[in-house]
């Protein structure tokens, strides 16, 4: 490898595979498993996804009513986020807040466009429960690095972002039990290379079981506000998107 090659290749990952952080949970990552990662783990996720929606079936006609009743519109959520090899793809979520303007145009507060029962979905985590049909259609799976929106992907090197979203996203990953929305983004990427390494079905089967543990003890749902602190945050305000998670 020429020295233009080594010098365009190391800077963009280094940084975040020895990024120090503290970790929530220790958990003992094991050895890769490639048969796992290549062969097995989609059609797993297929078939969980498929038994999962037709379980949950009745308690997710019940959220959509509710949010009909009690919010109006649209019960659900789509937005853009970035996918396996960079690929764009629509989230589905049940919607939490409001769109609502000031006299500027300018969004809101989330504090001020969240609603009662958005508090409820996202406090318990059953807004991500839509996220069931993302899986069964391919664009994320189970366990993976989250999908962020093109304006907080674009924030770090291309060759981060690459090496990032080489698999699936996730609804769930190694940074959501290690901390989840308690991690700056650099440290949330330090966590999804470092799951990328170790992918397994033991390492997916202990993230399942933490991530339970996480959304029952109501870890980490509040985003910390220095989460993007390596980048100028006014270069996000103009592409504030109208609810993310």
């Amino acid at each position: 490898m020429n020295s233009t090659q080594s010098a365009t290749a190391v800077p963009d990952t280094i940084p975040y595979t020895q990024e120090p952080v503290q970790h929530d949970i220790d958990i003992r990552l094991g050895r890769p498993g490639q048969a796992w990662a290549h062969a097995y783990k989609r059609p797993c996720d297929f078939i969980a996804a498929l038994a999962g929606l037709i379980c949950i079936s009745p308690l997710l006609l019940l959220i959509t009513l509710m949010l009909i009743i009690c919010q109006g519109g649209n019960p659900f959520f789509r937005q853009i986020r970035i996918g396996r090899n960079l690929k764009p793809f629509a989230v589905l979520k049940f919607r939490t807040m409001t769109n609502e303007r000031d006299a500027a145009g300018e969004l809101l507060p989330e504090e001020e466009r969240i609603t009662f029962i958005g508090k409820i979905l996202r406090g318990t985590s059953l807004d991500e429960l839509p996220e069931l049909l993302n899986v069964l259609m391919g664009h994320m799976s189970f366990i993976g690095p989250r999908p962020w929106v093109p304006e907080q992907m674009e924030t770090f090197p291309i060759g981060v972002r690459r090496h990032r979203m080489r698999i699936r996203p996730g609804i769930s990953g190694l940074a959501q039990i290690q901390g989840r929305n308690n991690l700056t983004f650099r440290q949330r990427v330090f966590y999804d290379l470092r799951y990328q390494k170790r992918l397994s079905f033991i390492l997916d089967l202990k993230i399942c079981v933490y991530t339970l543990y996480k959304v029952l003890c109501r870890d980490g749902i509040e985003q910390r506000p220095d989460a993007l602190s390596h980048v100028n945050m006014a270069s996000l305000k103009n592409s504030k998107t109208p609810e993310q998670n």
